[in-house]
């Protein structure tokens, strides 16, 4: 049995649960963190309903598959690229992927630079 493979693989499922779980914390304190200075409390920028509703706006936009103002040149060849390119940048799975992507690089590197 190599030690590799007995110590990598539970590594790997591990991270892949704690990293995105530790990105959603952060992210959810980092925003929690602005609406407090961007509050009456500190510079009064904006009121905490005005900074949540534009925070709520922005992370869960509405997925738009076709905008006939703007695709207007999409055929049924392009139509499963546009889909998945929207579905892909989607704020939330956009940081999802980011997250996963740089723990696979994490331990990948980590066996690497171990073997």
């Amino acid at each position: 049995i190599s030690n590799r493979h007995w110590t990598i693989y539970p590594a790997l499922c591990a991270a892949l649960v704690a990293f995105p779980l530790l990105s959603l914390s952060g992210t959810c304190l980092a925003l929690f963190l602005a609406s407090v200075v961007a509050g009456p409390s500190f510079y009064n920028i904006c009121t905490y309903s005005q900074y949540w509703q534009h925070a709520k706006t922005t992370l869960f936009p509405p997925i738009i598959i076709i905008n006939n103002n703007i695709d207007n040149n999409i055929d049924n060849n392009n139509l499963l690229f546009f889909f998945g390119a929207r579905i892909l940048t989607h704020p939330v799975i956009f940081h999802l992927w980011k997250c996963l992507v740089f723990c696979c690089l994490v331990i990948g590197t980590v066996c690497w630079k171990k073997g």
